[in-house]
């Protein structure tokens, strides 16, 4: 399919596009996104598209997967650090920490130093998988074995929760 055809295809079922991501979301500018994302994976992956067969359930398909994909990323977001304190559950976010603890407060920077002091080989595992990379994307982007991805992301959480047991957390 070329450029133009699938330009033409798209403006022919662009109010769909934009009422099922509008569905999926519940959300305008979240609906938006997920339109301008399903757009941009139908341009890259055009050649995989089979001339005869039905472009509005193809882009479908696509936004779907996008909406899922993105759904279980977000999910993996708010990894929980089981094991610091039976008391105590730590939500790990992006860009925030959320405490809830019977004793203590710990503190977004106290986690944060502790992260930074693991070793590199551990951090940068570690901050993937809790920024929604799922092991074997880990693995591929750090050119890695997915056995020792999985194994580097047990012992910064294990040695995480030994530091911050220490400190009497």
């Amino acid at each position: 399919m070329s450029t133009r055809v699938f330009i033409t295809q798209v403006g022919e079922i662009e109010s769909f596009l934009r009422s099922f991501a509008l569905s999926l979301t519940q959300n305008q500018s979240d609906s938006d996104d997920l339109v301008q994302d399903t757009l941009h994976r139908a341009m890259r992956n055009l050649d995989k598209y089979k001339d005869g067969t039905n472009f509005r359930a193809w882009m479908a398909t696509i936004m779907k997967n996008i909406f899922i994909n993105n759904y279980r990323r977000k999910s993996r977001q708010n990894t929980m650090l089981d094991g610091l304190d039976e008391r105590t559950s730590t939500v790990i976010d992006r860009n925030h920490f959320e405490i809830n603890t019977a004793s203590s407060n710990l503190s977004e920077e106290l986690i944060v130093n502790e992260i930074d002091a693991l070793k590199d080989d551990l951090r940068l595992p570690f901050l993937m998988h809790v920024d929604g990379f799922k092991y074997e994307e880990i693995a591929l982007q750090l050119d890695v074995p997915l056995g020792t991805i999985k194994s580097r992301i047990f012992h910064a959480r294990r040695i995480l929760r030994l530091r911050l047991t220490k400190l009497g957390y």
